[in-house]
């Protein structure tokens, strides 16, 4: 089912020459645990999904994928590499924008939704956040 999932994204990446897609896949006796699917152009890389099954999770695989990707980035001539994080399944926002934070990852911005269509809350609401690391 994941692979579908995976597939699905990669075809959904716009065409680009000046653009390369990569993928890591964590594996645990052949599982496949948790991937990670980015891109890069020129001097930035791009992550653009980063999964770790929810048995897995706090126990370091996330962290150990990312510094896969960033030390991947590096090796290609990137000195940034960029994501926007949203919540998603069973993770909160804050929940992504901790992890990231606490790997030394930058907010560059954050885009928020107006819920004052839906009766009872007339708020905004951070639904996205653009966050970078210099590598």
């Amino acid at each position: 089912m994941e692979q579908t999932f995976i597939e699905e994204l990669l075809t959904r990446i716009p065409k680009d020459p000046t653009l390369t897609t990569c993928r890591v896949l964590l594996l645990d006796a052949g599982y496949p645990i948790g991937n990670c699917i980015y891109g890069i152009r020129q001097t930035q890389g791009e992550v653009y999904s980063i999964y770790v099954d929810s048995r897995y999770r706090k126990r370091g695989f996330g962290t150990i994928l990312l510094e896969k990707v960033e030390k991947d980035l590096k090796r290609k001539g990137c000195q940034r590499v960029t994501l926007w994080l949203h919540g998603q399944g069973d993770m909160s926002l804050p929940e992504i924008h901790s992890f990231f934070t606490n790997l030394n990852y930058k907010q560059f911005s954050r885009c928020y939704l107006w819920l004052g269509w839906i009766s009872g809350f007339t708020q905004l609401v951070p639904t996205l956040i653009w966050m970078f690391k210099d590598l």
